[in-house]
C-alpha cells in the first residue's frame, strides 16, 4: 500500500468516524432542537443590536448580553402573559357561574343536531371528550414542561452564542468548503433567510391581529379588540393558527340565530384573515430577503412537518442553503 493510498484511507475513516459520532449526538440531543433552532434564530435577530452596543456605545459584552436576553425574555413571554391573564378572567366568571356557557352549549348543539343531525351532547360524544382529555392532558402538561425545559435551554445556548457572534461568524465564512467570497455569499443569504422569517412572524401576527379586529367589528363579535388580539398570537401556530379563533366564533354566531353575519365572518376568515398571512409573508420575504415565493411556500410545507413550530423559518432557509450550496458547487464546477 503506497502512502498515498494509506492517507486516502485515513482520511475516509477520519470522515466515517466523524459522520458516526455527529449522528449519535444529534439523535441523543433532538429533543433539544427547539432550543437550538431558537437560539439561533435570537442570535441572528439580535447580533446587530449587540455589536452596535459593544462596539459602538462602548458597552461591556457581558452588560449588552445581559440586556439583549432580558429584553428577549420579556418579549417572548409577555405576550403568553397577557394571553394567560385574559383566559383567566374569562373562566373565572364560567366557574363562578357555569349555567350560561352550558346554555350556549345546548344552543350549539340543537343547531347542529337540526341542521347536520349531529349530537354533541349524546353518551357516546361524552365519551369520546372524556378519552379525549384524558389523554390529552398529560399531552398538554408533558409538552408545557418540555417548553419551559427548551427555553431555558435556548437562554443558555444563546447567551454563548451571542457573546460569541462574531467569532461563530468569521469561523463559517473560512471553513465552509468554497473561497471566501461564495463563504460569505452562502452565510449573508441564511442569515437574511433566518432574519426575514424570524421579523416576518411577528409583523405577520400583528397584520393578522389588525385585519381579523376589522372583520370581527363589522360582524358584530362582542369584544373584537381582544378577540383579535388573540388571533393575532394564535397565527403563529402551524397549520391551525388563526381558525382556531374565527371558525369557533362563526359557528357561536350562527347559533346564536345571527346566520348571514356568521356565515359571512366563516367565509371572512377563511378567505381574508387566512389568505393574508400568506400574501403578506411574500411580500415581506422579497422585501427583505429577496426570497422567491414558491421558494417560501415549499420550505413552510416542508419545514412544518420536519420540524414542527420552528419550521416555519427553517424550512425556507433549508430552501435557501440547498439552492445556495447548489448553485456555488455549480459555479465550482464550471471553474
Amino acid at each position: 500500500m503506497t502512502q498515498d493510498t494509506s492517507s486516502k484511507t485515513i482520511k475516509l475513516l477520519t470522515l466515517a468516524f466523524l459522520i458516526i459520532i455527529g449522528l449519535i449526538i444529534f439523535k441523543t440531543l433532538y429533543f433539544m432542537i427547539g432550543a437550538i433552532l431558537g437560539a439561533l434564530t435570537l442570535t441572528v435577530v439580535l447580533s446587530k443590536p449587540f455589536n452596535i452596543l459593544v462596539h459602538k456605545k462602548k458597552w461591556k459584552p457581558v452588560v449588552a448580553n445581559l440586556t439583549l436576553l432580558f429584553a428577549s425574555i420579556i418579549l417572548i413571554l409577555f405576550p403568553f402573559y397577557l394571553l394567560s391573564i385574559f383566559v383567566f378572567s374569562k373562566i373565572k366568571p364560567i366557574i363562578d357561574n357555569p349555567q350560561p356557557m352550558l346554555d350556549n352549549i345546548q344552543i350549539i348543539n340543537t343547531y347542529l343536531l337540526n341542521q347536520f343531525g349531529i349530537n354533541l351532547l349524546s353518551k357516546e360524544s361524552y365519551q369520546m371528550i372524556a378519552d379525549l382529555i384524558k389523554n390529552t392532558v398529560p399531552q398538554i402538561i408533558n409538552s408545557g414542561f418540555n417548553s419551559l425545559t427548551n427555553f431555558v435551554f435556548m437562554m443558555v445556548i444563546l447567551w454563548f452564542t451571542l457573546i460569541n457572534n462574531r467569532i461563530i461568524n468569521r469561523w463559517l465564512k473560512h471553513h465552509l468548503p468554497f473561497r471566501l467570497n461564495q463563504n460569505i455569499q452562502i452565510v449573508k443569504a441564511v442569515k437574511m433567510s433566518i432574519y426575514s422569517n424570524a421579523i416576518g412572524l411577528y409583523i405577520l401576527a400583528f397584520i393578522q391581529a389588525i385585519v381579523a379586529i376589522i372583520g370581527y367589528y363589522i360582524f358584530g363579535v362582542n369584544e373584537p379588540i381582544t378577540w383579535g388580539l388573540i388571533t393575532g398570537l394564535v397565527s403563529i401556530i402551524p397549520v391551525v393558527g388563526t381558525m382556531a379563533v374565527w371558525l369557533p366564533l362563526s359557528i357561536y354566531s350562527i347559533a346564536q340565530g345571527t346566520v348571514m353575519p356568521g356565515i359571512m365572518l366563516g367565509l371572512y376568515g377563511f378567505f381574508i384573515i387566512g389568505s393574508s398571512d400568506n400574501v403578506f409573508r411574500f411580500i415581506l420575504q422579497k422585501k427583505i430577503a429577496e426570497t422567491h415565493p414558491l421558494i417560501t411556500i415549499f420550505g413552510v410545507l416542508f419545514g412544518i412537518s420536519l420540524l414542527g413550530f420552528w419550521g416555519v423559518i427553517y424550512g425556507p432557509v433549508l430552501m435557501v442553503l440547498f439552492i445556495a450550496l447548489f448553485n456555488q458547487l455549480h459555479q465550482k464546477q464550471l471553474n
